[in-house]
């Protein structure tokens, strides 16, 4: 048997019936219907706008899968002037609790929900919902939180608001950035920090003082910020640059800078020259062929005087071929 697909909503054959319902002829629908068919006269008389008291009539007994899918439905019709959830919250709350009122917040207008989140935010789960269609409140209320707590509880609360940062950061970048000096952790940044483009866009120098601040030091040698993020700040070359070459990051700052500009850029790490470590290896293939040449001579010459015979052999593979074999030998 072949079966026939739709793309019409699963409330499109309810709704029609419904527009004609009185409260009571709704609510002995829903009480015969089954659980799928209550999802669909629940979300059809939430799309059809019946009063409010016929849809919270019906949310009332309705088990937690349905009411779930209703507080999606009622979300969906957050851009109304006057929108459903607003009405729909407090009996939700009284009924089903914090946690469940919390749901419908996102599904409010701005000043409802302005007004209750100081109440239900210890009930949010998760805060993406809320951060997509009402960032601005979402940035605010997570400064409120941070404000409001111990400064060895701020690393909790970057956590719980997970989620959401990376939906508000190209919207807030900068207000994120001065909530992140003031409130982040001495020993170590949010992750969405290290990948956020649109924090090192906004302003290269000041993302980076953030990643070097001085206690971050033992964290930022076991992370790298994402390669995006790199080459948005070797795109900018803030001053602040040269200082996250020199905490190991050389090579992936090498990397992300067109060959012309990254003389410049080793030259100001090593003023001196390179200490004579492997690790330094890496950053010889990133450099252009007649600088990788000298580098490389000269880090031999220097090990051979120093008996750092492993760091001759380790380097010689960066020297023209002719020359390489000449100091392999036969």
């Amino acid at each position: 048997m072949t079966r026939t697909f739709t793309s019409r909503p699963p409330h499109a054959a309810v709704e029609p019936r419904l527009r004609g319902w009185t409260h009571l002829g709704t609510a002995i629908g829903f009480t015969a219907a089954g659980a799928t068919d209550r999802i669909r006269i629940l979300s059809a008389a939430t799309a059809s706008k019946l009063p409010t008291e016929t849809v919270s009539g019906l949310l009332h007994d309705a088990p937690s899968a349905v009411r779930h899918r209703v507080y999606r439905s009622l979300r969906r019709h957050q851009h109304q002037h006057h929108p459903p959830a607003d009405e729909m919250i407090e009996p939700v709350r009284r009924w089903w609790g914090d946690r469940e009122a919390a749901r419908l917040l996102p599904g409010c207008a701005p000043h409802v929900i302005t007004a209750l989140l100081p109440e239900l935010a210890h009930a949010v789960t998760t805060w993406r919902p809320l951060a997509t269609r009402h960032p601005g409140i979402h940035v605010n209320e997570l400064e409120r939180q941070l404000a409001g707590l111990p400064v060895i509880q701020h690393d909790d609360c970057w956590r719980r608001h997970e989620d959401a940062l990376a939906t508000v950061a190209p919207l807030f970048p900068h207000r994120l950035l001065a909530l992140l000096e003031r409130f982040a952790p001495a020993h170590r940044l949010p992750p969405f920090v290290q990948h956020s483009r649109a924090l090192a866009h906004a302003d290269p120098g000041r993302y980076i003082r953030l990643l070097i601040d001085t206690g971050r030091v033992p964290w930022l040698r076991r992370t790298t910020p994402g390669r995006g993020v790199i080459k948005v700040l070797a795109a900018a070359e803030p001053p602040e640059l040269v200082e996250l070459a020199k905490r190991g990051k050389l090579p992936s700052v090498l990397e992300a800078l067109p060959p012309s500009r990254r003389e410049a850029l080793y030259d100001a790490v090593h003023p001196n020259g390179p200490r004579l470590i492997p690790d330094n290896d890496m950053n010889l293939p990133l450099l252009p062929a007649p600088r990788r040449h000298r580098e490389a001579r000269q880090r031999i010459e220097t090990s051979r005087r120093s008996g750092f015979d492993d760091i001759v052999l380790s380097t010689v593979s960066h020297l023209p071929l002719d020359e390489a074999r000449t100091e392999l030998g036969p």
